[in-house]
């Protein structure tokens, strides 16, 4: 079994002939190989080629190569960075999987897919750019690459898989594609560090638990293309802040809002005819809430625990079931404090609440005209310095948005847009912006 610094032969001899060598095979398990040369002439390297070849630290591949199989360099945990030539169309299946201690790694502009488990456990992985013809991405491509930190997917891509970034907890920035469709489960489960996520037009669904345990998001804003939100797809997300659900969503999953302690308000849109079990679970800071007139159901333990619920706004004038089950420990509203939260209905509805299972228990219920109240609650916007200028995040669409100095001078006025705005200024000065109603201090 070779060992140490292997430099592999352009030409061999067999029975007095000499051949070109052309393709690399067959090194899989040579646990005391330390570098590999390969030579300019090889166009392949085959299958498994050097799986678990643990103590490599570094491979120089040709130019002429064009082919690399799957699990060629599967758990050469010692690789420290290498070169893909371009010609190279593609990175298969678990081709880097358990490359440990790989730094970097320079894909070519050839390379149009990335397959499942790609890069699955590269823990040391801090950056890599995916070239911009990539059109697919495999389940699990970067799981648990815990160094990364920002990634960029590119315009063509169409749907990140189930778990391509899980456990990525160092990822703190991603560019999602205006082609992209679709997001899978759990494709940012566990991203710790993720704060902030632009979703672009085309997104129509979120998948399971897709972004749970996403602790420092601070605002989201979901498209009108979103026609699905999946089970627990924002539970944990415990810096949530803010939230615009569009039209076109018809039911609130289970637990998708599950632990958003942060979350202060929301609005249901119009749209949704039922909120599942533990849509709301834990939202602890959530003070008021507006249900959409077409809401027939909510399910156990919808709001439970949303000990701060002040106001419920509710615009059905027949009471929506609550708690199908009928099993009282489920109820929808556990700890939320019926004595002091205020429940508004319709006028000449009062009577059909104060009868109904769990809405008679609120002691306030009061009748009001609907066309006098907001169709919305105003929501909280984020603010952060950006580089040369400053980024808004959660500005509810259409607001007016208006920056001022110190010393009050109107510099420049702008509509919100509902997506992630930025806005070139000068440094070391203070500014005041204005978004609606609501104005926040930040020094630049």
């Amino acid at each position: 079994m070779p060992a140490g610094d292997l430099v592999i032969p352009s030409h061999v001899t067999y029975n007095g002939k000499k051949y070109a060598v052309i393709r690399v095979e067959g090194f899989s398990g040579c646990t005391e190989l330390t570098s590999v040369t390969i030579p300019e002439g090889v166009t392949s390297i085959e299958n498994g080629s050097f799986d678990y070849c643990i103590s490599i630290t570094s491979i120089t591949v040709p130019k002429s190569v064009i082919s690399i199989g799957g699990y060629a360099f599967n758990e050469c945990m010692s690789l420290t960075s290498i070169t893909i030539p371009e010609g190279v169309k593609s990175i298969e299946q678990r081709t880097f999987y358990g490359c440990s201690s790989l730094v970097s790694i320079t894909l070519p502009e050839s390379i149009t897919s990335i397959g499942q488990e790609a890069f699955l456990v590269c823990t040391s992985l801090a950056s890599i750019h995916i070239p911009s013809n990539v059109t697919s991405i495999g389940s699990s491509a970067f799981y648990f690459c815990k160094s990364l930190v920002s990634i960029a997917i590119p315009e063509g891509v169409t749907s990140i898989e189930q778990y391509v970034f899980y456990d990525c907890n160092s990822l703190s920035s991603i560019m999602l594609p205006a082609t992209l469709t679709s997001i899978g489960e759990s494709a940012f489960e566990r991203c710790s560090s993720l704060s902030s996520i632009i979703f672009p037009a085309s997104l129509t669904s979120i998948g399971v638990v897709a972004f749970r345990g996403c602790s420092k998001i601070t605002a989201i804003t979901i498209p009108k293309s979103v026609t699905s939100i999946k089970v627990g797809a924002f539970w944990g997300c415990s810096s949530l802040v803010s939230i615009t659900i569009p039209e076109g969503i018809t039911s609130i999953e289970q637990s998708v809002f599950d632990d958003c302690s942060s979350l202060t308000s929301v609005k249901i849109p119009v749209s949704v005819t039922s909120i599942v079990v533990n849509a709301f679970f834990g939202c602890s800071s959530l003070t008021s809430i507006i249900l959409p007139d077409n809401l027939s159901s909510i399910g156990a333990y919808a709001f439970y625990k949303c000990s701060a619920l002040q106001e419920i706004y509710i615009r059905n004038s027949t009471p929506p079931i609550c708690n199908i089950s009928g099993d009282d420990q489920y109820n929808v509203f556990v700890k939320v404090d019926k004595s002091t939260c205020k429940l508004y209905v319709p006028i000449g509805s009062k009577a059909a609440y104060a009868a109904a299972n769990e809405w008679k228990d609120f002691d306030n219920i009061e009748e009001i005209d609907f066309a006098s109240v907001p169709t919305s609650k105003e929501t909280p916007f984020i603010i952060y310095t950006d580089g040369d200028g400053i980024t808004i995040i959660g500005a509810e669409p259409g607001a007016t948005i208006t920056v001022f100095t110190v010393s009050g001078t109107e510099l420049l006025t702008l509509p919100a847009t509902g997506d992630k705005q930025r806005i070139a200024l000068s440094s070391g000065e203070i500014y005041f912006v204005k978004v609606g109603n609501q104005v926040k201090k930040i020094a630049f």
